[in-house]
């Protein structure tokens, strides 16, 4: 993913919004992962640059501890997204991303960059029409009556069509309740442990994001 010359630090993405699922045309939060090979841990922030609709260039930034050689740390960056018609046309659509050491606060060097898109994770592109559903649970928690007919453009007696994103555990929320704004539904499913509400207990900012979003 690209390095300078002091270190072969990397910068990926993980997850293209909240379930590795975004559609065009608003806030967006995005998982990225830093993996160090930096003779020392550094206090650091990663940027996330994207175009506005004034011609300028927006900065997209959180902080983040760079651990030492070998080590791996994530953070989310939240965005918003440009309008498309077609949400596969955003799949390609590459952006910088950097990692700049800092030193009080203050930018000392870049230690790594890259351009990257959504489909470096995989993400799956929901048309901007359409409503977006996020279940904490390993189903659709019945949500299918509501998804489109095969066959048919849309769900007779709908407004709108739903896509539902599903799998995702509670302790891959974001951190800022503006990356769930791209969810119209959140359902959270009882029964398996792996999705109960107390998993985030400990996690006060994910917490926070979700009570806020509500």
């Amino acid at each position: 993913c690209s390095s300078d010359l002091f270190a072969q630090t990397t910068i990926t993405i993980d997850r293209f919004g909240v379930g590795n699922a975004f559609r065009p045309g608003g806030p967006i939060a995005v998982r990225v992962v830093v993996e160090s090979d930096l003779d020392a841990p550094v206090p650091a922030i990663v940027q996330w640059e994207m175009p506005n609709g004034d011609g300028d260039l927006a900065l997209n930034v959180a902080p983040l501890a760079i651990p030492a050689r070998g080590g791996r740390a994530t953070t989310w960056l939240t965005g918003s997204l440009p309008s498309r018609g077609d949400a596969m046309d955003l799949l390609t659509t590459s952006w910088m991303f950097r990692v700049f050491e800092t030193e009080e606060g203050v930018r000392t060097r870049e230690i790594a960059s890259a351009r990257l898109s959504p489909s470096v994770s995989s993400a799956r592109a929901i048309p901007q029409a359409s409503q977006m559903a996020l279940v904490l649970g390993d189903n659709d928690a019945g949500l299918s009556g509501y998804l489109d007919l095969p066959g048919f453009p849309g769900r007779p007696g709908l407004n709108e069509t739903i896509s539902v994103v599903s799998n995702v555990v509670p302790e891959d929320l974001p951190d800022a309740w503006a990356g769930l704004r791209q969810y119209d539904l959140l359902v959270w499913t009882a029964g398996d442990p792996r999705f109960a509400p107390s998993r985030i207990e400990t996690r006060t900012s994910i917490e926070n994001a979700v009570r806020r979003w509500i």
